[in-house]
């Protein structure tokens, strides 16, 4: 996610938008999938932008072109793939976009013009339906460390996603307690990286595709020596 400075791209108005419709479906689903929904609506749709298509469109409409039980076909009479597995998701689609018509002329990028604190943005990306901690912090995240934008507390207002991943990791390291709640995870990484409690999110790619998987494999653990949740 977090490129060097100079490789992070700014986001036109549309990539903006889509970008923020892309965090909001990023749940029981793949996150390359949920990256790549709002250009597959668009090929279903012939609408090359995003509010427009989603505004313009009835959720009736958008429900049609997400999910495959309504015998859609593409040109070559072949059924459509279901593109999300929950149906509240078209809704939520909508009412994003008609918000960001509403609230930002159209435009997402308002939402960060005035180089707000990272809460600040964080509060106001979650004051969209659907939108929380973990969906909000994914969006942060990838427009400050992907695409360059600028916050006026830095990473400091950046939170780790308390997902279940970074729970299970910081459970095991003995840095919050076995009933530790999300907020838990939050706070637990600002008191340890006070000045950028992002820094702690690497735990979710050692959660998911290294040694402390589901299938914890102990011995090949760089963390083994600090970690009291070792089996050996």
């Amino acid at each position: 996610m977090a490129r060097k400075p100079e490789d992070r791209t700014p986001l036109d108005r549309d990539e903006a938008n889509s970008l923020l419709i892309s965090c909001l479906v990023n749940r029981g689903i793949q996150f390359e999938r949920a990256m790549g929904l709002v250009n597959e609506m668009k090929r279903r749709t012939g609408c090359d932008d995003t509010i427009k298509m989603f505004t313009e469109l009835t959720t009736e409409m958008v429900e049609w072109h997400m999910f495959a039980d309504y015998a859609a076909v593409d040109n070559e009479g072949k059924p459509l793939p279901s593109l999300h597995r929950y149906r509240y998701m078209a809704e939520y689609c909508c009412l994003a976009s008609r918000k960001i018509e509403r609230d930002y002329s159209g435009d997402i990028r308002r939402v960060w013009r005035d180089e707000p604190t990272g809460s600040e943005l964080m509060r106001r990306v979650c004051e969209f339906k659907g939108v929380g901690a973990k969906c909000g912090g994914l969006f942060v995240r990838l427009v400050v460390l992907s695409h360059g934008v600028r916050l006026w507390d830095t990473y400091a207002g950046m939170d780790v996603s308390p997902d279940v991943h970074v729970a299970r990791c910081m459970k095991r390291l003995g840095l919050v307690p076995e009933d530790a709640t999300p907020q838990d995870v939050v706070n637990r990484a600002r008191e340890l990286s006070p000045y950028a409690p992002v820094e702690w999110e690497g735990l979710w790619l050692h959660a998911v595709e290294g040694p402390c998987s589901a299938d914890a494999r102990c011995d090949s653990c760089g963390l083994l020596r600090v970690c009291p949740s070792r089996r050996l």
